[in-house]
């Protein structure tokens, strides 16, 4: 695991040192063409300079503040996290390789875990969720064994709702099987609709417990909310308020283990992307305290 995730940072390094002198980075950095998703011929991910929304913000966080949205990440988790110094890597979505987000086996094998992709195939179908951004945790002093975490991002209310599974009849099988060991991992239950307008935010549970259960590799699932994007405006209590009214949907009536909430500010609402700073004892840090996880994400358990 860390054999991969080694080579795959010093690649991604030696690219941007010497590569990306020889290119015109404007064409690739600042690219105003439509996304596009990747076909089955190619790379299997969606990539490109976002113009807006939750995913141009995601990109700017990422590339442009890094230190915010990882503090804001490192808040929310345990106490342990923050007395390591545990910082994240992250592997997407960065500038130097075209803002991609990567799905199926390419997101295993973003996050160092490619040699999984068998099972990956049996727990889901092609097509599987497009991760917004993926970062890996670690501590200098390596106490700590990796932790993968998976980002969704929403700028506003809506984005939170889609049109369902539309996978055919074949996968369809396979995802409500899986859906189905996901939801009893949670506590949900079992009669809860997850193939609905909620889908997304249920395949994105469903793959944590891949993960955490099948692979037994160490993960979180942050849900990433931007307050007052102008995209569509929402404050903090707005989006604790839906987000709440989300899990009464999928039938969860308690905090999801390794399920996190992160609230921050819109880039455009900050005049000239002004220094953020995330304040001591804010609310995110007070919700870690809600969930009750043991610490067992350490190498020296």
């Amino acid at each position: 695991f860390r054999s991969d995730y080694f080579w795959s940072t010093e690649t991604r390094n030696l690219n941007a040192q010497y590569l990306l002198r020889s290119i015109n980075t404007s064409s690739i950095l600042v690219s105003t063409q439509p996304q596009v998703q990747a076909t089955s011929q190619s790379r299997n991910v969606v990539a490109g300079r976002a113009r807006r929304g939750s995913q141009r913000q995601l990109q700017d966080y990422v590339n442009d503040h890094q230190e915010v949205i990882t503090a804001a990440v490192i808040d929310v988790l345990p106490p342990r996290y923050r007395e390591l110094g545990a910082t994240i890597e992250w592997v997407s979505p960065l500038a130097e390789d075209n803002y991609v987000e990567y799905r199926d086996v390419d997101f295993l094998r973003a996050v160092g875990l490619g040699e999984f992709a068998k099972e990956l195939e049996n727990f889901w179908p092609s097509g599987g969720p497009s991760w917004d951004a993926l970062g890996i945790i670690s501590d200098l002093s390596q106490k700590m064994r990796p932790n993968i975490v998976l980002v969704e991002a929403k700028s506003h209310l809506p984005e939170i709702y889609g049109s369902g599974c539309q996978a055919g009849p074949r996968s369809r099988g396979l995802i409500e099987n899986s859906l189905a060991a996901a939801k009893q991992w949670c506590g949900a239950c079992n009669d809860a609709e997850w193939t609905g307008p909620l889908y997304q935010s249920a395949n994105r549970l469903a793959h944590l417990y891949f993960i955490r259960e099948r692979l037994k590799r160490f993960a979180w699932l942050v849900n990433l909310c931007f307050i007052d994007d102008p995209i569509g405006p929402a404050d903090q209590k707005s989006w604790e308020a839906e987000l709440k009214k989300v899990n009464v949907v999928l039938g969860i009536n308690t905090a999801v283990p390794f399920v996190v909430d992160v609230f921050l500010p819109a880039l455009e609402s900050i005049e000239n992307h002004e220094a953020l700073e995330i304040e001591d004892g804010s609310s995110q840090s007070d919700r870690s305290s809600d969930i009750s996880i043991p610490e067992i994400d350490e190498a020296h358990e």
